[in-house]
């Protein structure tokens, strides 16, 4: 079941990411979604200016303050001359709370320019500030930033020692956001050195109190978009890409639900990375490149803004082997690129790879000597084992042994640290996904139970009626097929009478005629009779007032009904099918005994279930006449075996019950005042005697009492030899 819920949920993708690729790029839609943020935007400004125009002293600063980030994308240069200003006036008049929210907008002005070195300097102000006017919010909030500008310089230990201390300040302050950032800070910092198990904790923490919360819905800070999209990540590496491929949608929608056309494109094209269309990933890719240069209309935070979604365009060039066009895309920001910039060993890694397959070995020699020296800076093990390896390769092509051995050993050694952390990671993935799949069954199982409960008088209700229709249209069908069955032998046993002196040939062919005919009118009883029974343990059933069990035996005695009158118009039926019957009829008996028995059908391999044919309910009444007279009064649980094989040309049915046998069952039945006719048994040995004589054998029905060690009786044992007809 749950594969074919992950097949239903990859072809929904698949059509939904195909109708997104039939669009144009940057439709109308899109456009007009990144105007009417521009126009918000503009008339929060204009608002904010009316107020500046009398604002004096804090309310000023405050202005000001609130003014500076709502120009970072139009123009960075207002932006800073605001924060400047309101950043002098605060310290004019002393007002803490303005210096420090003046410093913030300068230290993210100078960040989102691409100077991440030189923002931390006045991030590093901000948090004293709010320590000494007790404002541990704020204060919190003011390290959280500057350990984020630490990951973005690569300084991955750094971050995390100072969020890992800021936890406790979150914690304290009950602010589950806070937390929730924290958790997702630390797992990236972990995950970018190669510490893959640590990361993925980090983030399950995140999601945990992501689902609580909804904070920042319909912004480009919705936690929900980022967990899952972290999630996915840590999917994909771990190799289940199904479940990734399920995250990637659910951050997809998100940003499609908060209006953000270049973030629901950029997770589309993730979605095509992950089931290698490089060809469609590109195209979505472009258009979450045009978006966010419209999006943006200031030159040098555009150029910021542009920096990963020209690393993933190259990306999907270079898995193509398209090296001329993915340099295009990767030398642009690395000529941006600071040297402590936060995408350098991703770009490092891939211009490497690109002039090695150029098979320029001096470019991606030195290339690769950069790589090594940032990822051994900042600790980033995934980056050191991938420089080892990128050395091992170039100096091996060059012919180089004594450089390549040497390589060769580091990335082995690199490799083996980061595989038992790989490893951990995967067990971990498969841990939550066995969780997610118990939680999801228990839910199940909950709406299962609380929609039988809500709709029992109704299915109960249902259910006697066609209980009552069922029973009357079988009642009619089979007795007038009975009647006519009958009819048509006794017209046709005239007809033999009346040809017989034809010739030799034509008696052979009436005999077999009439031979066939008769089989019908044994099958004409048989069906009936069986149809009694089964009605007769449903009425029973119902009349004990247990309704759940009620609608089960319902649909299954529903489901036998049926099967007995497709194959009431058939001489022979597939084994198969004869066996699904009995199936049914026994978990019928089962249930309705409370399963006071167990029973265990079993067929040698070489039976072809599906060519072997046999008279319908032809095992049936025997099975019955074990569970009436041989299970029944049998105080322990008691067991039916059925074995089918073949001998020779023959069909051999053997049924096995540990009742009471055939002795004490007759005592009992002598005594009780209840009848339960073996009917059905003599006219199913009728009907195998035919069978027999066409084939001119002798034995076919075989009953062996068993017998214990200590003399008492152990079963029955039935062996039916049915004549292997195909």
């Amino acid at each position: 079941m749950r594969f074919s819920k992950n097949i239903i949920l990859f072809l929904c993708i698949l059509f939904l990411v195909s109708l997104s690729f039939a669009q144009s790029p940057i439709n109308q839609e899109e456009e007009a979604q990144i105007h009417r943020q521009h126009q918000a935007q503009r008339k929060r400004i204009d608002s904010l200016y009316k107020i500046l125009y009398h604002a004096r002293d804090t309310t000023r600063v405050n202005c000001l303050n609130r003014l500076s980030p709502e120009y970072y994308i139009f123009s960075t240069d207002t932006a800073w001359n605001l924060a400047y200003e309101a950043n002098k006036l605060a310290l004019k008049i002393n007002f803490t709370n303005g210096i420090a929210e003046g410093l913030v907008n300068l230290a993210q002005i100078t960040q989102e320019r691409g100077h991440i070195n030189g923002a931390e300097k006045y991030y590093r102000q901000v948090p004293e500030l709010h320590k000494k006017n007790n404002d541990l919010k704020a204060y919190a909030s003011a390290i959280h930033r500057l350990s984020y500008n630490l990951k973005l310089q690569l300084r991955f230990s750094e971050s995390r020692a100072l969020t890992e201390k800021n936890l406790i300040n979150y914690k304290a302050l009950g602010d589950d956001v806070g937390l929730s950032y924290a958790y997702r800070l630390i797992g990236d910092t972990y995950n970018q050195q190669g510490y893959f198990e640590k990361a993925f904790a980090y983030f399950q923490e995140d999601m945990i109190i992501t689902q609580k919360r909804q904070e920042y819905r319909g912004s480009r800070r919705d936690q929900y978009m980022g967990a899952n999209l972290y999630l996915a990540h840590m999917y994909q590496d771990a190799g289940d890409w199904k479940t990734a491929l399920t995250y990637y949608r659910l951050s997809a929608a998100r940003a499609k639900e908060n209006e953000l056309p270049d973030v629901s494109n950029s997770r589309m094209a993730d979605i095509y990375i992950l089931l290698h269309n490089y060809d469609s990933a590109r195209y979505h890719y472009l258009r979450s490149h045009d978006l966010i240069t419209l999006r943006l209309p200031d030159p040098v935070i555009r150029k910021t803004g542009l920096t990963e979604p020209d690393i993933n365009i190259g990306e999907t060039y270079l898995a193509q082997k398209q090296y001329d066009k993915a340099l295009e895309y990767f030398i642009k920001p690395l000529q941006s690129a600071f040297p402590s910039y936060y995408f350098t060993m991703r770009i490092l890694n891939n211009v490497a790879k690109i002039y090695e397959g150029k098979k320029n070995f001096i470019k991606s020699v030195y290339y690769t000597n950069q790589l090594l020296t940032v990822a051994q800076t900042s600790g980033a093990r995934q980056y050191q084992r991938n420089a080892f390896e990128l050395f091992w390769r170039l100096y091996d092509q060059q012919g180089k042994t004594d450089s390549a051995y040497k390589y060769h050993l580091l990335f082995v050694a690199m490799n083996d640290s980061l595989a038992r952390d790989v490893q951990l990671r995967n067990m971990a993935v498969a841990e939550m996904k066995a969780k997610d799949q118990k939680q999801e069954s228990k839910i199940s199982l909950l709406n299962k139970e609380k929609t039988i409960q809500e709709q029992q008088k109704q299915i109960i209700f249902i259910g006697l009626v066609a209980l009552v229709l069922i029973s009357i249209v079988s009642f009619r069908n089979i007795s007038l097929k009975r009647r006519y069955e009958i009819n048509k032998r006794i017209d046709a046993e005239k007809e033999l009478q009346i040809q017989y002196l034809q010739s030799e040939k034509t008696k052979a062919e009436l005999e077999q005629q009439a031979s066939e005919l008769e089989m019908q009118a044994l099958r004409a009883q048989m069906n009936p009779h069986f149809i009694f029974n089964s009605l007769n343990s449903i009425n029973r059933f119902i009349l004990q007032n247990n309704k759940a069990q009620a609608s089960e035996y319902l649909t299954k005695f529903s489901r036998l009904v049926r099967l007995i009158l497709q194959n009431s118009q058939q001489a022979l039926i597939p084994l198969e099918i004869e066996l699904e019957s009995l199936k049914l009829y026994l978990e019928l008996e089962a249930v309705r005994f409370y399963h006071h028995f167990n029973f265990k059908i079993t067929v040698d391999e070489e039976l072809e279930t599906d060519i072997i044919k046999v008279p319908p309910l032809i095992i049936q009444p025997y099975t019955e006449n074990a569970v009436w007279h041989g299970l029944m009064h049998k105080e322990e649980k008691g067991k039916l075996e059925i074995e089918l094989f073949q001998e020779d040309d023959m069909l051999c049915c053997k049924i096995t019950d540990d009742g009471i046998g055939r002795k004490i069952a007759a005592e009992l039945k002598s005594k009780s005042a209840s009848t339960h006719k073996s009917m059905g048994m003599q006219i199913t040995a009728s009907r195998i005697e035919m069978l027999q004589q066409k084939k001119h054998l002798d034995e076919h029905i075989r009953i062996t009492d068993l017998i214990l060690p200590d003399g008492s009786a152990g079963g029955t044992e039935v062996l039916l030899k049915i004549p292997i007809m195909q």
